[in-house]
């Protein structure tokens, strides 16, 4: 009896199926990343990972500069009036660090847990650096735009909100740490902004420890354009001039108060950004 065409057709469909199974049971999911904002995103990814996703960051980059030259940690500088100086060692709080598109501001992911004068819990964004000579990368957290951005704003010292604070929760190696080598003042119940280690050459064998406290601005960076792509990690880029610290400083003439009120001004045009 001949075989219809309707049977032919029916035992070449049941044939594809059978080829199509045999091959889709040799065929292994892959399993990557599949959030685009992470830096490993797969596309080619059939099934998520548990876990296995990471994220840009952004950091903060330092240089260290004399005017338009490398500063050496301590190099002998010599100011504006002819006075020779050694800063010794200099650190500086920055938080606060915001980049904006125009319409919008952006900062890091990453939060602390702080009790705030009256004992309220309370939340802050942890994008805090402590900045110390021949440290020039400080990762700050999690950051995943991808835009150009044309401000950049960088508080200098800590956030008033932490200067008021009863209780902070962060780790022993947390730059705002209170204990220990930090700059945090226990009696004052506040945070040294900067603190500067200067000796005037020829004048003191022991350099004059400066703490520099209630130096609290914001410096903002217009017309600057920084680039990030989808999911690559971003580098902030500043630098400190040394030179400009010094400006106007004259043992022979000031006061140690006269000297930390110099430096605070200073402090106002030393920071510049780095592109």
């Amino acid at each position: 009896m001949p075989i219809s065409r309707n049977s032919k057709n029916l035992n070449i469909v049941f044939g594809l199926l059978v080829i199509m199974l045999s091959l889709s049971s040799c065929y292994e999911n892959v399993e990557g990343c599949l959030d685009p904002n992470s830096s490993n995103y797969n596309v080619a990814s059939d099934v998520d990972c548990e876990d296995c996703c990471t994220y840009p960051t952004l950091s903060l980059l330092v240089a260290y500069v004399l005017g338009e030259t490398s500063y050496n940690r301590m190099d002998t500088l010599t100011n504006d009036i002819g006075i020779e100086f050694v800063i010794e060692d200099a650190q500086f709080y920055f938080s606060e660090i915001v980049l904006s598109d125009g319409t919008e501001d952006y900062r890091i992911d990453e939060t602390f847990e702080y009790s705030d004068i009256n004992g309220t819990d309370r939340i802050a964004i942890d994008d805090i650096a402590l900045v110390t000579p021949n440290v020039f990368r400080y990762p700050l957290g999690t950051f995943t735009q991808s835009n150009d951005y044309t401000r950049l704003m960088i508080n200098l010292g800590v956030p008033e909100i932490i200067d008021k604070a009863q209780s902070i929760t962060v780790t022993s190696d947390h730059p705002l740490v209170q204990s220990g080598d930090s700059l945090f003042i226990v009696d004052q119940n506040q945070y040294v902004n900067s603190w500067i280690l200067l000796r005037q050459v020829g004048i003191h064998d022991i350099a004059d420890t400066l703490q520099i406290t209630g130096t609290d601005f914001t410096y903002v960076f217009d017309d600057i354009l920084i680039s990030q792509a989808r999911g690559s990690s971003l580098d902030v880029n500043i630098k400190i001039n040394y030179e400009q610290l010094i400006l106007g400083i004259d043992y022979n003439t000031m006061n140690k108060s006269e000297v930390i009120a110099t430096i605070g001004n200073n402090l106002t045009d030393a920071v510049l950004p780095n592109f």
